[in-house]
């Protein structure tokens, strides 16, 4: 007689499938590397380059939703601080000369006067609509026509970035 001092026992095994998700938060922001534009003393007739070297002004952009997004900008008003005279939103001109990491799809045209109404300065594509985020540079033109007065001029220019339907 074998006498087996272990516990014998018999084992059942079950199975089941486990169901998981998850969740990833929309992503939809635009921010602006510096919140102002900041021109030196232009004299009447002439213009001033923000970033005539290096790029001058960042503007990040991102969205995961895996749609087709654009940025707008427009410029609100360009007046006078102490006087009761305005500059023509034309007389800001915009320059998308860079994407950090990537190429441009299409070479800079140059600057394109901005208006009072809102403009496209840049379509996604590729990288842009899968999440990537899209940091677009810059750079700005200043035109003070003659006969302008002298002093400091503020304004205010809007970008928006909406998703295109």
């Amino acid at each position: 007689m074998v006498v087996c001092p272990y516990k014998v026992m018999a084992l059942e095994e079950q199975t089941d499938t486990l169901s998981a998700s998850v969740e990833v938060a929309p992503v939809f922001r635009v921010s602006l590397s510096q919140p102002a534009l900041v021109f030196s003393s232009i004299e009447s007739g002439h213009s001033e380059v923000l970033g005539a070297g290096p790029p001058f002004h960042d503007i990040i952009c991102r969205s995961n939703n895996g749609r087709i997004w654009s940025l707008r900008g427009q410029v609100i008003m360009l007046r006078h601080a102490q006087q009761p005279y305005n500059l023509t939103p034309a007389a800001l001109e915009w320059n998308l000369v860079d994407i950090v990491g990537r190429p441009l799809a299409s070479p800079s045209h140059g600057f394109t006067p901005f208006s009072d109404s809102a403009q496209v300065l840049y379509v996604s594509e590729g990288d842009a609509v899968a999440g990537r985020e899209m940091v677009l540079r810059f750079q700005y033109r200043l035109t003070i026509p003659p006969g302008a007065p002298a002093g400091n001029y503020i304004g205010q220019v809007v970008f928006t970035m909406s998703e295109d339907l």
